[in-house]
C-alpha cells in the first residue's frame, strides 16, 4: 500500500472514530461544562451589588450583597467607602443573615460626601481574599464659595432655617442650635451652645448673605474672628451663646423686595456702628 493509500485510510478511521463517540460519553461532556458553570457561581465568595449606578447627593444608597460560606462565629461583613479624592469617609460592620445575604443604607447627606465622581464600595468578610468592590458615581453635592466647598443640599453638617438656608460649619467646644435670618439688622444669627472654648468655620453662599463686614458674638462686636468673603472663622469663649454676621444682603425671610433690604442694609450700618461706640468690649 503506498503512502497516499495509507493517509486516506487513517483519515477515515478518525472521522467514523468521532461519528462514533458513544452518546453517553457525549453527554457526560455537556454535563462536566454545566457543572463547571455551576461551580463557578456558587463559589463566588462575596457578591456585592448597589440599587442604581448613579445617585444625587442627599440620597440614600442601598447595597446588597450575599457571603457564600457563613461562618457560625458572627464574623461580619466590613464595608469601606473611598471617595474619589481617595479618603476612606465610612466603615461599617454587620453580621450576615443566616443565608448569606446581607443589607446596608449609605446616606450621602454629610460634608465627607462632597466631592462629585466616583465612589468605591469595598466588602471585606474574613479573610483578606474574601473581598469585592462595586463602584457608584455621585452628582449635585457640592458648590464652591469663595474656594471652599460647600453642599448644593444642606446635609448633617449644615445648618438650615426652612428650604432657602443652608449654612455649613465645623465646629469644636460645642454645638450649633439654629439659624435664623434677621431682614431688619442685615444678618444671620446663629444660635450656639458652647461647653468650652471653642471655634466654628462658617459657610454660607451669596444667596444667603452677602457683603459680610462684622461679627457679633451674643450682642458685643467681636475682633477674634477671620472674614473671608462668604467663609467666616469666629473663636468663642465656653458659655457663648449667639453669633451674628452682619451683611450688606441677607436672603428675605418672607420674600421682601431686594432694594428693600438694601435700603435696610445703610440703617443697619449706622446701627451696628453706633452700638460698636457704646464700649461694648469682647467677651473672653
Amino acid at each position: 500500500m503506498n503512502n497516499h493509500a495509507t493517509y486516506a485510510l487513517i483519515a477515515i478511521l478518525a472521522a467514523v472514530g468521532i461519528l462514533s463517540v458513544p452518546d453517553s460519553f457525549a453527554q457526560n461532556v455537556d454535563d462536566a461544562v454545566i457543572d463547571i458553570e455551576e461551580l463557578g457561581q456558587t463559589q463566588i465568595p462575596l457578591t456585592l451589588e448597589t440599587d442604581m449606578d448613579l445617585y444625587r447627593y442627599g440620597s440614600d444608597i442601598l447595597v446588597t450583597g450575599h457571603v457564600a460560606d457563613v461562618r457560625s462565629d458572627q464574623t461580619p461583613v466590613t464595608m469601606f467607602v473611598t471617595s474619589p479624592v481617595g479618603n476612606i469617609i465610612e466603615a461599617r460592620q454587620l453580621v450576615p443573615n443566616s443565608d448569606g445575604s446581607f443589607e446596608l443604607v449609605i446616606k450621602t447627606d454629610s460634608n465627607a460626601w462632597r466631592h462629585d465622581g466616583t465612589f468605591v464600595i469595598r466588602a471585606q468578610y474574613g479573610a483578606p481574599s474574601t473581598i469585592n468592590e462595586i463602584s457608584v458615581k455621585l452628582t449635585g453635592s457640592m458648590i464652591i464659595v469663595n474656594g471652599y466647598v460647600m453642599p448644593a443640599i444642606c446635609g448633617t453638617d449644615g445648618l438650615a432655617e426652612g428650604e432657602e438656608i443652608c449654612v455649613l460649619y465645623e465646629i469644636t467646644g460645642g454645638s450649633m442650635t439654629s439659624v435664623k435670618a434677621n431682614t431688619k439688622d442685615v444678618s444671620l444669627q446663629f444660635g450656639i451652645d458652647a461647653t468650652k472654648d471653642g471655634r466654628v468655620m462658617l459657610y454660607m453662599s451669596e444667596d444667603t448673605i452677602s457683603g459680610i463686614f462684622l461679627v457679633f458674638v451674643d450682642d458685643q462686636e467681636w475682633d477674634d474672628a477671620v472674614i473671608d468673603g462668604n467663609a467666616v472663622t469666629v473663636t468663642f469663649p465656653a458659655g457663648t451663646e449667639k453669633i451674628e454676621l452682619f451683611g450688606a444682603y441677607v436672603i428675605p425671610e418672607f420674600g421682601t423686595v431686594a432694594a428693600l433690604i438694601l435700603a435696610v442694609a445703610t440703617v443697619s450700618i449706622i446701627a451696628v456702628s453706633t452700638r460698636s461706640r457704646l464700649g461694648l468690649a469682647p467677651k473672653y
